[in-house]
């Protein structure tokens, strides 16, 4: 259920790619030859970037995340594994203050009503619960990858 819950996520925040890059590219035209860009490109285009997020949960699971190994490819395996644990748990401490702390911006978000912009008059708090809910992806797929990680240390 949380392979395919981070599948639609990544699809989703993937699927929003063409339409971001569909209305640059109108709004660099537009400003180029008739002077007219599109009003609120900048902001939307930013909001669309937030959403973004929602695939790295799918990349942690596929093991697409940039890994150098130069260094530890010479080690035993079992180090290998010692040192992926370490640093997963580290990595998930640090989701989850992500998370805790995207969950209170967007509190204060919410509470006082913050916009995009005085061109765009667009609520900004469902983009934080965008934000947040990608991070909250993460950390649920990361718990179960390091519970496996840390049984093949045990099992050796």
């Amino acid at each position: 259920m949380l392979n395919r819950l981070s599948r639609v996520l990544s699809l989703v925040g993937t699927a929003l790619v063409l339409p971001m890059m569909v209305l640059i590219i109108a709004d660099v035209a537009l400003r180029f030859a008739f002077s007219r860009p599109i009003t609120g490109t900048a902001e939307i285009a930013s909001l669309m970037l937030v959403c973004m997020v929602l695939g790295v949960s799918w990349c942690a699971i596929e093991g697409r995340h940039i890994r150098v190994s130069l260094v530890m490819d010479r080690f035993p395996l079992r180090a290998q594994a010692i040192v992926d644990s370490i640093t997963m748990l580290a990595g998930l401490v640090i989701c989850i203050i992500i998370t805790w702390q995207g969950y209170q911006s967007s509190l204060w978000v919410l509470e006082s009503q913050e916009v995009a912009s005085e061109l765009l008059p667009l609520p900004i708090f469902p983009f934080y619960w965008i934000y947040v809910l990608g991070w909250v992806a993460l950390c649920l797929v990361m718990v179960p990858l390091l519970i496996q990680k840390v049984k093949g240390i045990i099992q050796g």
